[in-house]
């Protein structure tokens, strides 16, 4: 029987031989997930990471030395000192919130950083690191999350309140542009007013001085007319008192004449009586259609005097 050192021995060849057969061998691309749970923050907030690993053995010599296989080195190796790793990374980290809201690419190049400094030992090649996911608690996110609505809520309200501001101080200035507009119309009107006021005004002023124009122009032609009438008045006065001299002086030769020859027949009857007689005789008879014819003596003198009574006449 073969002793157990002789068997041991044997085997130990035989993985020598095959870790030189694997050494030889070109080495390919390795892929391993990891889950790590409960990396917790200096706040004590714990994290969930899911991490993504491409790599390769670059020393196959010194990898397969450790008579460790690749996937009992990934799952007894490699994961415990990734989680080992990312554990003390993120105890430097004080709050939870820095990582949410202003920390996370920093916190998630450091995770990359750390994997592939710890795993860069024992002849392999971390050629990737990918954080699939960071997950925060379930409370927090629903926290953060609620916080986040009420922020949305708020920033809502307050761009709400900032568009009814704008519309309300559109509104005013509207309101404030429409007065203006309306104070400038109403002293536009007022102006108008008064320009037409003004203009009325003089219109009146005009019509008043036209009028009163009219009146002395009137006033003249009535005047040069009363002048004129006044004139032709005294040259009618005139002329009718020429005409009524002339009359009265052609009265007055009539009145001589008359008187005259009244006083020759006054004469006449006085020295002849009995002419007289038959003077009245006649008148009377006249009035009878009586011819009267004087008597006594002397008839030529009767003759006579109606000779020349005709004559003057």
């Amino acid at each position: 029987m073969i002793s157990r050192n002789v068997f041991l021995v044997l085997v130990g060849l035989s993985l020598l031989t095959a870790c030189k057969q694997t050494a030889s061998k070109t080495e390919k691309d390795r892929l391993s997930n990891y889950h790590f749970g409960q990396v917790r923050l200096a706040d004590g907030v714990p994290l969930d990471l899911a991490v993504n690993l491409r790599w390769q053995v670059a020393d196959p010599e010194t990898f397969y030395r450790q008579q460790l296989h690749p996937d009992t080195f990934q799952r007894h190796v490699m994961f415990p000192r990734c989680e080992e790793a990312l554990r003390s990374m993120a105890h430097h980290y004080t709050s939870v919130d820095s990582i949410f809201l202003r920390q996370r690419e920093r916190f998630l190049n450091d995770v990359k950083n750390t994997v592939a400094a710890t795993l860069g030992t024992d002849g392999i090649t971390v050629k990737e690191v990918i954080v699939s996911e960071l997950k925060f608690p379930d409370s927090y996110t629903s926290a953060m999350e609620q916080a986040g609505l009420l922020r949305q809520e708020f920033e809502r309200i307050r761009r709400q309140n900032a568009v009814e501001l704008a519309v309300a101080d559109a509104d005013r200035r509207k309101a404030e542009a429409m007065a203006r507009v309306q104070i400038a119309q109403e002293e536009a009107n007022a102006r108008i007013r008064d320009i037409q006021a003004r203009t009325e005004e003089r219109n009146r002023a005009a019509e008043l001085a036209k009028a009163e124009t009219e009146v002395q122009i009137e006033a003249k032609k009535a005047v040069i007319a009363a002048d004129r009438q006044r004139q032709l008045n005294e040259v009618e006065i005139e002329k009718v008192a020429k005409l009524q001299g002339l009359e009265l002086l052609k009265q007055k030769q009539n009145d001589s004449v008359e008187v005259e020859r009244h006083s020759t027949l006054a004469r006449v009857y006085a020295d002849n009586p009995n002419y007289a007689t038959f003077v009245v005789n006649k008148e009377l008879a006249s009035k009878v259609n009586i011819a009267v014819v004087p008597a006594g003596a002397n008839p030529s003198v009767f003759d006579n005097l109606i000779n020349g009574a005709i004559k003057k006449e």
